[in-house]
């Protein structure tokens, strides 16, 4: 049943009636169409005056803020520079941006004010309601405003919270609170990344170049005297030397033998009896005397370039207890001859410190088997070798370098020990030779011995070529196999060839000139038709053109004599 409702009823009821109040405001909309609402100018502020009038001219002031006030999230940002685009000498004059509803500006006095830099922002009064305690942090690390202690000034008819204020070197040295670190612009998002790289990366690089600086650290780090200084420095890149904050620091502190060589001795725990030598020492107050120079050296950039001389020093006392937990009896004069060479490796890597400290029968057969002569040798072989490496000579003074092959040639000692098997020293102590010896022992641990095809050669031919006698043989097994890949210091014995050779996808040749090994040949077999794939010689060499025809032709030699046999 349906009907209609009397005229004074009907809108008395019309607001409890969505459809009738639907319907309603649409006649109303047909008959009076709304008019469209007027943009505002300004929908972030009209917050011209941030910067004074005598940095930023008020008409141009007053054309970048409606240009930011059109621009996208992202591109809310502008630099200022003194002249024209084409200007020699042009550089950055101030910023202004706006970022999470604050408006924030930065500038560069003029000639005749005597100030580093100053800085403004602002956020209405509205939008500073919404701020965590509704406070204003211009750095994370700085000032910290209550929003009520804040100038209030109207701009059109909003209201918004205020605050400028100038910085000088004093103000930076007597405390942290302007330290450069603007108002908590996040670069992980697209309008953060925009404002951090295009507009306050500019004022940042413009600010180190009016004040000394250190490259590694804060743009105030070298002007402020709580953080630059040496008593600070140990204690932030050292970790046996206690941290200590700005305030705890000896401003007139320098490192000497005397005041950090216990300190020192205990934390490395190098034996007394060595660490009281008068050449080590010497060594220290050296490294002490080079730290001071070139901390206060005013060409130097980077801070933690004065520790490097001690770093060396304590790279040098590690390896020197390194040596002497192997050998304790070693001579004094090898830790003097070999200074440079202790000095450049890093000891404390793993595989050098395991050997000390988890490698015990590794280490007690060195102990057993090896000079400590061939060990430093070894060692200055080594370093000298990776020194090469470095073009620039200040990189060769560098400490730290890893020793790879040693460091794995104690780790393969220390599995073939553990398994109980016998390990023979090598026939000569050099490196190369020492890491082969052991590794065809290690492999042997891990690979059982096996038997391997021999069809092409089932006995080793000689051939005469050249006066010179050829020998060509296949590996009778896996474990002759990885001999010869020492022999010949290739991977041919470690390299899973032999799996491909017991199913035949490739024969394995062996070459010895005169009765001593010499190459290696890999065929493979297709269509019928014997390939040479490829021939190695010593240590993976590969050969040139005069030495593949005489390979060939002496290969080729063997494989007819091979015929004849059958």
């Amino acid at each position: 049943m349906e009907f209609r409702l009397p005229e004074n009823l009907h809108h008395q009821l019309l607001a409890y009636d969505p459809a009738l109040k639907a319907l309603a405001k649409e006649k109303k909309a047909a008959e009076q169409p709304e008019k469209p609402r007027k943009k505002t100018k300004y929908p972030i502020g009209n917050i011209n005056d941030l910067i004074p009038a005598n940095i930023v001219d008020p008409a141009v002031m007053q054309t970048v803020i409606d240009q930011l006030n059109l621009n996208t999230a992202p591109e809310k940002h502008h630099v200022f520079y003194t002249g024209l685009p084409s200007a020699p000498g042009r550089k950055v004059k101030a910023i202004l941006y706006y970022w999470e509803s604050v408006w924030i500006a930065a500038w560069f006095p003029n000639a005749d004010e005597d100030y580093l830099y100053g800085f403004s922002y602002a956020i209405s009064t509205t939008k500073a309601e919404y701020k965590p305690w509704k406070r204003i942090t211009f750095n994370r690390a700085s000032m910290d405003l209550v929003v009520a202690d804040m100038e209030t000034r109207k701009y059109g008819r909003v209201d918004y919270h205020v605050h400028t204020a100038t910085v000088t070197l004093d103000t930076v040295c007597d405390s942290n609170r302007y330290h450069w670190d603007p108002f908590c612009v996040y670069g992980y998002s697209a309008k953060g990344r925009h404002i951090k790289q295009e507009c306050i990366a500019l004022f940042t690089a413009e600010i180190r170049t009016r004040v000394p600086v250190w490259k590694d650290e804060g743009i105030f780090a070298r002007v402020d005297k709580k953080v630059n200084n040496l008593h600070y420095l140990f204690g932030q890149s050292l970790s046996m030397f206690s941290y200590k904050t700005p305030e705890e620091v000896d401003v007139n502190w320098v490192p000497t033998a005397a005041n950090i060589g216990d300190t020192m001795c205990k934390y490395l725990d190098v034996p007394i009896a060595i660490f009281a030598k008068p050449f080590v020492q010497k060594e220290l107050q050296l490294a002490c005397n080079a730290c001071i120079k070139e901390f206060n050296n005013p060409e130097a950039t980077n801070s933690r370039g004065a520790i490097k001389p001690i770093r060396r020093f304590i790279a040098y006392m590690e390896g020197i207890k390194w040596i002497n937990n192997i050998w304790p009896n070693a001579p004094i004069d090898y830790y003097q001859t070999y200074k440079e060479t202790l000095s450049s490796i890093e000891f404390t890597s793993w595989g050098m410190s395991h050997l000390i400290n988890h490698y015990h029968r590794a280490k007690k057969w060195l102990q057993e088997h090896m000079p400590i002569a061939s060990m430093f040798l070894i060692l200055d072989k080594a370093v000298q070798e990776e020194m090469l490496k470095f073009h620039d000579p200040v990189l060769r003074t560098i400490s730290g370098l890893t020793i790879y092959a040693l460091r794995d040639t104690f780790t393969m000692i220390n599995n073939v020990l553990e398994a109980d098997k016998p390990l023979d020293p090598p026939a000569r102590w050099r490196l190369t030779e020492f890491h082969d010896h052991v590794q065809s022992e290690a492999w042997k641990i891990k690979n059982k011995k096996e038997d391997l095809p021999q069809d092409l050669f089932p006995a080793p031919i000689k051939i005469t070529h050249q006066e010179h006698t050829w020998t060509f043989l296949q590996p009778m097994d896996t474990h002759q196999l990885s001999q010869w890949g020492q022999a010949v210091r290739n991977c041919v014995g470690t390299g899973g060839y032999a799996e491909d050779v017991k199913k035949r996808l490739q024969f394995i040749v062996l070459c010895m000139l005169d009765g001593k090994p010499k190459f290696t040949i890999q065929l493979k077999l297709n269509h019928g038709l014997m390939s040479v794939h490829q021939i190695a010689g010593i240590g993976n060499a590969r050969l040139n053109d005069d030495e593949k025809s005489l390979y060939t032709e002496t290969f080729r030699q063997a494989l007819a004599v091979r015929s004849a046999v059958e």
